[in-house]
């Protein structure tokens, strides 16, 4: 299985929780944990915020396929934060270009975010 964590799962894997717990049973049972940069700018952005220790960023872009926004991914997430934001007005543009990512590449999206049933293949761990 090939899976793309968001920014959500990340977090509650940083600090450990029982979401975080399971975060990583999934991870580390994935044959391949794909990251888009646009994850990793949330996540050193979560991080400075709240003064934690940013080489974790390092440790998870090293230990996964680090994967840029094109023009493809660019627009198909543009058209979908159009169709779905009529239906819910708290899905953000970057959570369909994550979405749209996972979709390129044939992975499931690993969060905590509960919107991503409107977006597509998602395990949704609860907190």
């Amino acid at each position: 299985m090939i899976v793309l964590p968001d920014t959500s799962a990340l977090v509650e894997l940083i600090r450990g929780s029982e979401a975080g717990r399971a975060v990583l049973e999934i991870l580390e049972k994935s044959d391949v944990v794909i990251v888009p940069t646009l994850v990793l700018a949330e996540l050193t952005s979560f991080l400075e915020r709240n003064q934690m220790d940013g080489s974790i960023v390092d440790t998870i872009a090293e230990n996964s396929l680090v994967v840029v926004l094109d023009r493809e991914i660019a627009v198909n997430s543009g058209k979908l934060h159009g169709q779905v934001k009529k239906k819910n007005k708290n899905v953000s543009l970057a959570d369909c270009i994550i979405s749209e990512t996972a979709k390129r590449h044939g992975a499931v999206v690993l969060t905590t975010d509960h919107h991503f049933k409107l977006l597509g293949n998602a395990i949704i761990i609860e907190k």
